[in-house]
């Protein structure tokens, strides 16, 4: 459920994507050109921070690793190109979240596939705004 502090706690959070010859630490609402170019560089248009992690941001640690794995072989089943991402609190007080960054899926499926995985929000940009934003899920 979309709350005042879950969305504090979406703003104070560093979005980190392993791009393999780059890795990029993205923030809503933040300009990132750098990765906007590299974005350009790669012919991708649209980006989403996908993660499996804590459904409903409730901490669940013991099943995340589990969690991870069905959620990338379900963006492998759909063939859409990604980078290893990983979402860190600010303050330290939240597990690092490992996850997924998604290129140039279709929103609306990639949206339900998160809320399938109990998520209440993604993050998302495009490569001609460098700057991400929540983006939050129906249902929560």
């Amino acid at each position: 459920m979309r709350t005042p502090e879950l969305e504090a706690a979406f703003l104070a959070t560093t979005y980190r994507v392993d791009a393999g010859d780059e890795v990029f630490d993205l923030r809503i609402e933040k300009g990132h050109p750098a990765f906007s170019s590299w974005l350009k560089r790669q012919g991708i248009s649209n980006w989403c921070i996908v993660t499996a992690c804590n459904p409903g941001g409730k901490l669940s640690q013991g099943q995340n690793v589990a969690r991870t794995l069905r959620l990338q072989e379900a963006i492998a089943q759909r063939a859409w190109r990604h980078a290893a991402a990983c979402n860190s609190a600010d303050d330290g007080t939240w597990p690092d979240e490992p996850g997924f960054c998604v290129f140039d899926a279709d929103e609306k499926i990639l949206r339900m596939l998160a809320i399938e995985f109990g998520q209440t929000a993604i993050v998302c940009g495009n490569a001609d705004d460098d700057r991400g934003e929540i983006v939050w899920l129906d249902g929560h």
